[in-house]
């Protein structure tokens, strides 16, 4: 969703390696299940726009909306995700896109290929991919107090 200073739309993705599929483990398709046995997506009418600005409504199911069913806006995705840190017991001060640096580590620490981990993030390059990753893992810093603190926002000596 794109709000700018106008009523929020759905735009075109940021880029075109930006719409793939990515695996999911059995965790989080059962806990998807779960939220959306939970909260049934309702189907809502939408205001989308393309690259040229033109505009278009269209019929969505969102998976995570607000109270009253309407897209989450910024603020209050990261109001929630605050709140899923301290629940979490993360680090303050982490952010959305640790999760992917963390995830990209933990791929290439099981062996997955740099060149199927920047498909997976939607990187142009394995240089994109790696340059941030190879700071995180388990050869980046010595004994991590946890597995998160490896690419956490915060280092883990003040974890």
């Amino acid at each position: 969703m794109v709000r700018t200073g106008e009523p929020a739309y759905l735009g075109p993705p940021k880029r075109k390696a930006s719409r793939r599929d990515v695996p999911a483990p059995r965790v989080l398709v059962e806990a998807l299940a779960e939220h959306l046995s939970a909260f049934p997506p309702a189907p809502r009418e939408i205001v989308c726009r393309d690259e040229a600005g033109r505009t278009w409504t269209e019929v969505v199911e969102l998976v995570f909306t607000n109270a009253r069913g309407e897209p989450l806006t910024r603020s209050r995705f990261g109001e929630a995700w605050r709140d899923a840190v301290e629940e979490a017991g993360l680090p303050a001060g982490t952010s959305y896109h640790d999760l992917r640096h963390f995830y990209a580590s933990l791929l290439i620490d099981h062996g997955e290929s740099v060149k199927v981990v920047q498909r997976r993030l939607g990187h142009a390059s394995a240089t994109e991919t790696w340059t941030p990753t190879r700071t995180c893992g388990p050869t980046a810093r010595a004994a991590p107090a946890t597995p998160w603190t490896r690419c956490s926002a915060t280092p883990v000596s003040q974890v």
